[in-house]
């Protein structure tokens, strides 16, 4: 995607509404460490977790088992937290792109401060409970939904 603006992200979510609400969607916190994931079926989450490597791995040992540890699933979508930010970690964009050249679907990429209008009073940080709202935000919006639930 060569724009991340919110209008453009909100257009390509709205494009992919059948394969989000119908099909499959995996949503992911990408990192170098742990990854938090979040599978959703049309439109309901199944399943969520995190997925970590060897703490002190070197990058490339860290990225392979993230690689392979991740679910083995065939997702219509991929919805993963944009992270290329002057401040990101080189490690995190190659996890990112790891985690988009392992499935090879249509992916989108949803920055923190759209995701993170929708946090609530049960939200508590983990990876996994990011990749949740990552994909609530996601299918909420596919649906159409007025979802901003400002705390």
């Amino acid at each position: 995607m060569s724009s991340t603006s919110n209008e453009n992200i909100i257009k390509q979510i709205r494009a992919s509404k059948e394969a989000i609400t119908k099909g499959m969607l995996l949503s992911i916190d990408p990192a170098s460490n742990t990854c938090g994931y979040a599978i959703y079926v049309a439109g309901k989450l199944q399943v969520s977790g995190t997925v970590a490597a060897t703490p002190k791995a070197l990058i490339h040992q860290r990225l392979h088992e993230i690689l392979h540890r991740l679910p083995d699933v065939k997702p219509d979508v991929l919805a993963i937290e944009l992270n290329r930010t002057q401040t990101g970690h080189v490690y995190l964009t190659w996890s990112t792109g790891v985690i988009i050249a392992k499935y090879g679907v249509n992916t989108i990429e949803i920055p923190q401060r759209m995701w993170k209008e929708i946090i609530d009073d049960k939200y508590e940080k983990s990876d996994q409970t990011d990749a949740i709202y990552i994909g609530r935000y996601v299918v909420h919006t596919a649906k159409g939904d007025n979802i901003i639930l400002r705390r």
